[in-house]
């Protein structure tokens, strides 16, 4: 799945990431390493694991995108500084190439926001109106270094809603940089399907009860209707902008708010995993 995603894993990142569902059996790093020093199918370059067919580039590619994912999450911190003052977001974590840092200089920021229960449509109006208004939201052909706002769950308690291989490492390599313990909730409340892709994937964080903000506790009348017609505006348009993408890969509710202009990222990469594994499957 990584190699798919045009990146390069130490043996430790391997085996941190081992696939339960083909290895029932535990093996140790060292097992590991022989297993993969044994494989025509793999190559390594400086202590990093790739197909054999892959550039030998990836080595050099991989540490030049450590690099650009670290300038981009400085300056998602920043905007994150804005966005933890809008009403009613819980946390704010970094998503896709830069969470996995491997961005490359032109490409966007993602953003995964949790909102309050109930406002997840007032959250994404309020942060799109935020980054439009100073000038950082990603917007038609306006991508470099903007921020893409397209992962929003309304609760910590809810369970993400698209789960595949792509999901759980989407979700295991997020890098949360507002209210960490509340994104550790969230993934404390899909440990159980994302353990299945990745190993001891539950013993990645630790849980603490987040303090509770007075004010999103509050149910005001004016709010909940504005929420109600959002809803409508927005998610009619969403629908509109992404003709390609289609459910399960495209989640548009009041619980979840999961979808890529104008197709579905998710859906192209488990095509393009499927057809990979695939390959090595009827070559082996």
């Amino acid at each position: 799945y990584e190699i798919e995603g045009s990146s390069c894993l130490s043996l430790f990142e391997i085996y941190r990431h081992l696939n339960t569902s083909a290895n029932q059996k535990q093996i140790s790093i060292l097992d590991l390493h022989n297993t993969l020093a044994e494989n025509p199918a793999i190559k390594s370059i400086a202590g990093f694991y790739s197909l054999s067919d892959t550039d030998g580039s990836f080595v050099d590619n991989r540490i030049s995108a450590a690099k650009t994912a670290g300038k981009k999450i400085k300056k998602a911190k920043k905007i994150t500084r804005l966005i933890r003052l809008i009403p009613y977001v819980k946390s704010v974590a970094i998503s896709g190439s830069v969470s996995m840092t491997s961005p490359k200089p032109k490409s966007d920021i993602d953003f995964f926001v949790i909102s309050r229960k109930n406002r997840i449509w007032t959250v994404r109006f309020l942060t799109v109106l935020l980054t439009h208004i100073i000038g950082q939201r990603r917007y038609k052909a306006t991508i470099d270094n903007k921020i893409c706002l397209n992962l929003y769950i309304a609760d910590e308690k809810t369970v993400f809603p698209i789960q595949n291989i792509a999901s759980s490492h989407m979700i295991a390599k997020m890098l949360p940089i507002y209210q960490k313990d509340v994104f550790n909730r969230f993934l404390s409340a899909n440990k159980n399907w994302i353990s299945k892709f990745i190993t001891g994937f539950e013993k990645n964080f630790i849980i603490n009860n987040p303090t509770e903000n007075k004010r999103d506790n509050k149910n005001n009348t004016l709010i909940s209707l504005l929420e109600t017609v959002l809803a409508k505006l927005m998610s009619e348009r969403m629908v509109r902008k992404t003709p390609l993408a289609k459910p399960p890969h495209l989640i548009i509710n009041d619980n979840a708010l999961v979808f890529y202009y104008p197709h579905s990222k998710n859906m192209e990469i488990m095509e393009r995993y499927d057809a990979t594994l695939a390959f090595y499957k009827n070559k082996n």
